[in-house]
C-alpha cells in the first residue's frame, strides 16, 4: 500500500489485492478467522463487478454482479464508503445511460498520455516566460503527436 492519499489502496494496489484474495482467503482459513470470510467473499464479488463494467464493454448482468456485491459487502459490517455508496447506487444508472463500461471515462488514459508527454516536453522544456516558450510548446506537441498517431 502507498504511503500517499491517507494510506488507501488505489489503482494498482486495488488490482494487486483483488487478484490475489485467494492468498489472503488462505490465511483466514489457516488462521482459523473465518469471520472474516465474508470479505473474500465482498472482495470476488467486487472483482466480478470491476471485470464487468471497468472496462469499455458492459456486461449483460452488471445488475447481478452489483446486486452480489452490495450483499457481500454489507456481510462484512463496515459502513458504506462514499466510493462504495457511488458503486451500488450510480454505476449501473451511469453505464445503462452511456452504453458503455465505465474504461470509457477512465482518467487512467489521460494520466498514462500526461506522463508520457511529459516525458517528451523535459527534451523540449524552457521556462514559460522565455519569448520562444510558445514555439517550443508547438514543436513539442507536433513532435508528440506525430509519434503517437
Amino acid at each position: 500500500m502507498e504511503d500517499y492519499h491517507g494510506g488507501e489502496f488505489v489503482g494498482n494496489d486495488c488490482h494487486k489485492l483483488l487478484k490475489n484474495v485467494s492468498i489472503l482467503e488462505n490465511i483466514f482459513e489457516e488462521e482459523n478467522l473465518s469471520e472474516l470470510r465474508y470479505f473474500c467473499k465482498a472482495f470476488y464479488s467486487f472483482k466480478d463487478v470491476v471485470s464487468e463494467c471497468f472496462g469499455s464493454e458492459l456486461c449483460p448482468d452488471l445488475f447481478q454482479k452489483i446486486d452480489n456485491f452490495k450483499e457481500a459487502y454489507m456481510m462484512t459490517k463496515v459502513s458504506i464508503t462514499p466510493k462504495v455508496h457511488t458503486v451500488l447506487h450510480y454505476v449501473l444508472e451511469f453505464v445503462e445511460m452511456k452504453s458503455c463500461g465505465l474504461g470509457e471515462y477512465s482518467e487512467q488514459s489521460s494520466e498514462t498520455l500526461h506522463s508520457d508527454f511529459k516525458n517528451q516536453w523535459s527534451r523540449y522544456k524552457i521556462i514559460n516566460s522565455h519569448p520562444k516558450y510558445g514555439e517550443k510548446l508547438l514543436n513539442c506537441v507536433v513532435d508528440y503527436n506525430s509519434k503517437h498517431l
